[in-house]
């Protein structure tokens, strides 16, 4: 056996492994999932002429995860990062996801920010990037 490491980006999985992905799909879901390809955005907040914010997201099989998030600091109290999570949940909604996801740390500030916009934690990650404690924050859709 030969193991091979492969930049992401320059390979796709053959047409024969989708076959047996498709098959995982009915064991896996109950169904097979027709639209396996993930939708990614990135929402951009301006004030005059500078960038405020910026927000990259990721809709994939009805989740739609919060990927990267921030708010520049002289802009920060001033409803930028509540704009960019609203858009984010018009785009989730558009495209029928039922809830939205994100990671933060577990004692940052943005914790409670997250918490006054409807998020809940789900999970704790301990340990996690550069070894901080993180939560996993959820919001179901209406």
């Amino acid at each position: 056996m030969r193991i091979t490491v492969l930049k992401h980006k320059t390979w796709r999985i053959p047409k024969i492994f989708q076959k047996e992905w498709d098959k995982l799909d009915i064991e896996h879901f109950g169904r097979e999932i027709k639209d396996k390809k993930p939708k990614e955005f990135v929402i951009k907040a301006q004030i005059g002429k500078e960038v405020a914010g910026f927000a990259k997201v990721r809709l994939f099989l009805g989740v739609g995860k919060i990927r990267e998030i921030i708010v520049k600091e002289k802009f920060r109290g001033r409803g930028v990062g509540k704009a960019l999570l609203e858009k984010a949940e018009e785009i989730f909604q558009k495209n029928k996801a039922h809830k939205m996801v994100l990671e933060t740390g577990k004692h940052w500030k943005a914790r409670k920010f997250y918490e006054k916009l409807g998020f809940k934690v789900s999970a704790i990650l301990k340990a996690h990037y550069g070894g901080v404690d993180f939560v996993v924050m959820e919001k179901l859709m209406k």
